[in-house]
């Protein structure tokens, strides 16, 4: 079963633009979209790891998507699936999908309403769809997960985000902030120190849920206590679309900071448009694992 007779996005957001990707073709970018081989030849390498994550770029918009997907699962017992929703709408892929051995399914809510998630996608409907997949994956017992990136727009609606989403049951929260470049116009990218209380509190009531939580490109030192909250668990992380080096522009972490093995410091599009307000080297002994590069 092919769920695409192509490779690219039919979503204009959630695409070679979306800034929740590293992989891209979009103006500004410089990875350049990954081959089916090479995130086949990424899962390879993957063998025996206990988790692993397709992220960056929706593997379901690729004719190969199940194979590769039933592959992941060899590799691996736990395969979770980033994924704009969209796919999922189709009759029958989210039992193709379940099917091949995806065990968690992750999609994007970019806000808490339908109108601010909407607005930011600037696609109606696109929230409902999301809800629905949501819903109908969990229907066929499958697990879900909600991404929720930092988005100047919509950020200090992070904690009634997650306050919504457990009626949904979803496990897991993964907040991300954007790796850039921002739009040109309504711009997304948040200043991360203003923020960063508001993730805190998001990620206080995942906690208090007892739902999973992991944070992409924040700095710990952000974070407060919080940060060895979601400093308990490893993820392999294969692009489904883009560039298997995982690079994001990054600047230095604190030379004094005691979290520097876990930390890179601010990514590169944050620093260019707000500097590095907020940053404070921490001076408590980390956990021996974590989530926050």
């Amino acid at each position: 079963m092919h769920i695409l007779t192509g490779s690219s996005c039919p979503h204009p957001f959630i695409s070679a633009a979306c800034p929740i990707c590293r992989g891209s073709d979009a103006p500004g970018r410089t990875d350049a979209l990954a081959t089916a081989e090479a995130v086949a030849a990424a899962i390879d390498q993957a063998v025996g790891q206990p988790e692993i994550v397709l992220r960056d770029g929706d593997l379901l918009t690729r004719p190969q998507a199940l194979e590769l997907l039933q592959a992941a699962r060899k590799a691996s017992k736990s395969v979770e699936l980033w994924t704009s929703g969209l796919m999922l709408g189709r009759p029958g892929v989210v039992e193709a999908v379940l099917k091949a051995g995806v065990t968690t399914l992750a999609l994007p809510l970019y806000g808490d309403s339908a109108e601010s998630h909407d607005w930011v996608t600037g696609q109606p409907g696109h929230f409902q769809r999301v809800i629905a997949a949501l819903k109908r994956v969990r229907a066929l017992g499958g697990k879900t997960a909600v991404i929720a990136p930092l988005l100047r727009p919509t950020f200090r609606g992070l904690p009634l985000l997650v306050q919504k989403s457990q009626a949904l049951d979803v496990s897991a929260f993964r907040f991300v902030a954007l790796p850039g470049p921002d739009r040109a116009s309504q711009p997304l990218l948040p200043s991360l120190e203003m923020a960063a209380p508001y993730l805190r509190q998001a990620l206080q009531m995942t906690v208090a849920a007892k739902r999973r939580a992991s944070v992409l490109d924040v700095p710990p030192c952000l974070l407060g206590d919080r940060a060895a909250t979601v400093a308990k668990e490893t993820a392999t992380a294969i692009a489904a679309q883009g560039s298997q080096a995982h690079e994001r522009e990054h600047g230095p972490p604190c030379d004094a900071c005691t979290w520097r093995p876990q930390c890179r410091g601010f990514l590169s599009a944050t620093t260019q448009r707000f500097g590095w307000a907020g940053i404070t080297a921490r001076t408590d002994a980390p956990p021996t694992t974590s989530v926050l590069k």
